[in-house]
């Protein structure tokens, strides 16, 4: 009987030392939002895997006025990442972004760290299911995980309550984003000034069968006579091509500098005065590029943009297309007033 008397104070008292432990164990929760999106998923996941369209809708990246990101190696796909900060108050609004995986058209996964050692795992899913055409079922999915305190402390917290209203600032951002691109062929268009700008090329007249054979070339002449006359390249190449009569090509190519001069040969230094330009990536085919100058011309006309000049090329990783069929990454840029 003596026995029995103590058990269950015991059971009782080992119940609720347990419970109050447990209180401040790690804790763990799921956020879902969703929104729908009158755009295809190849345009909403190319913003989502592309860094540099972040700071248009991005709730952690906008929030702040003061903010300064810094981004690693490529800014698109896997193994990609960006860090930002308050720079008012780093030490306190810091985070860390970077996208852990990617399932062409149906899912972005990626980890979000904050400043307090706060790891927020999360993923994007897209889908169709009974949508109509052009329509895409966007879901942002949040893995909060080690809430200080537990879940007592995560009952008292708002928190979870804010990453929530926050996903659907996001959301909404990203919708409007999406849908604008959709009439654009899906590009990102920028509006960004530009400094003056000195450029080292060569114009020529080519058949439009030779580009891809002469187009190197003249790259390499031109670099090779920067070369030579002590001045240094700070870009990449930029190319202008204007369709002539008879099947021939007016080829301007060169490479932006830090100064003028003069130069050999063929090559001359232009001044590009400052002003503003439209630009947008391109990435694939090289015979497709046209819908990035198409989706510029729109983008102009529907903002009553007017354009002094020729748009241009800018191949980011250095190299020209070898071929309509070459894949290639480029900038295509409008300059307007």
């Amino acid at each position: 009987m003596r026995k029995r008397r103590y058990f269950f104070p015991l059971l009782i008292s080992l119940i609720i030392i347990c419970t109050a432990a447990s209180a401040f164990l790690p804790y763990s929760r799921v956020i879902v939002k969703k929104i729908s999106v009158q755009s295809d998923r190849k345009v909403i996941i190319n913003k989502i895997v592309n860094l540099k369209t972040y700071s248009l809708w991005y709730p952690w990246l906008i929030s702040g006025t003061d903010v300064s990101a810094t981004y690693a190696g490529t800014i698109r796909g896997k193994g990609s990442w960006i860090r930002w900060a308050d720079e008012k108050d780093p030490a306190v609004n810091s985070y860390l972004y970077k996208i852990i995986s990617v399932i062409p058209d149906s899912l972005v996964s990626f980890t979000l760290h904050l400043s307090d050692g706060f790891v927020l795992n999360g993923k994007y899913l897209l889908s169709n299911g009974d949508l109509p055409d052009h329509y895409t079922t966007l879901t942002w999915v949040m893995h909060l995980k080690d809430i200080k305190g537990g879940w007592l402390g995560a009952l008292f917290s708002d928190r979870s309550k804010k990453i929530g209203e926050a996903m659907e600032t996001g959301l909404i951002n990203l919708k409007v984003l999406a849908e604008e691109s959709q009439k654009y062929n899906g590009m990102d268009i920028e509006e960004i000034p530009i400094k003056e700008t000195f450029v080292a090329t060569i114009s020529d007249t080519v058949a439009g069968d030779q580009l891809f054979k002469v187009l190197p070339e003249v790259l390499s002449d031109i670099k090779n006579g920067i070369v030579k006359g002590n001045i240094r390249i700070v870009g990449n190449p930029m190319v202008q091509i204007q369709i002539l009569s008879g099947h021939n090509i007016l080829l301007n190519a060169g490479f932006p500098v830090d100064r003028s001069g003069l130069l050999s040969g063929k090559i001359r230094i232009l001044r590009m005065p400052p002003g503003h330009i439209l630009c947008t990536e391109y990435h694939g085919e090289y015979k497709d590029v046209q819908k990035a100058y198409s989706a510029l011309r729109q983008y102009a006309r529907d903002h009553a943009k007017a354009s002094p000049a020729p748009p241009w090329e800018e191949y980011l990783n250095g190299m020209p297309p070898k071929s309509d069929t070459d894949n290639c990454s480029m900038e295509v840029c409008y300059p307007v007033y």
